[in-house]
């Protein structure tokens, strides 16, 4: 929760010295309310589900049939699981918990916002998370695996803060 809010606050900023010629960003210029929202879905969302699924991902390559594959198929099928499943999943759910929470969108305003923007923010998530995971599941022990991915986190958090408040 803490690096999703920190995420946003600093998505912010940068937005807000995107639009002013000024280089300082007054502390009252964040809009502490939308950094809140975005924190409760890394504290009550991702946080846990991340964790459930780190935990269900090792058992699944370490305790299946897959165990017994060498470790570069293990690696590839479990950096291939997390981002052709649990990435867009991730996504799509705070496209929907920020458009509900947030903006008040509609189910149909969260759709279109998923339909036309998903891949997009996809393809940034490919970019920065697979080199990360690849690394993270190779080399880093089971129970710090989600502080890895909260340290790189902050950046696309930052990220996903701000195609999330478009």
């Amino acid at each position: 929760g803490v690096l999703s809010f920190g995420g946003d606050c600093i998505a912010q900023t940068i937005e807000n010295r995107s639009r002013t010629s000024s280089d300082s960003v007054l502390p009252s210029s964040i809009d502490w309310k939308r950094a809140c929202v975005f924190g409760s879905f890394g504290l009550l969302v991702f946080g846990p589900a991340a964790h459930g699924w780190y935990s269900i991902l090792h058992r699944i390559t370490h305790n299946t049939s897959l165990a017994k594959a060498n470790a570069l198929v293990r690696l590839s099928t479990t950096v291939a699981a997390d981002q052709l499943l649990f990435s867009p999943l991730c996504i799509a759910t705070a496209f929907t918990y920020m458009g509900i929470m947030w903006h008040g969108s509609s189910p149909a305003e969260v759709k279109t916002k998923i339909s036309a923007e998903l891949f997009s923010t996809l393809k940034v998530n490919w970019m920065l998370w697979t080199p990360c995971q690849i690394l993270n599941f190779s080399l880093t022990p089971l129970a710090y695996r989600v502080l890895v991915v909260n340290v790189v986190g902050v950046v696309w958090n930052v990220f996903l803060a701000y195609t999330c408040s478009t």
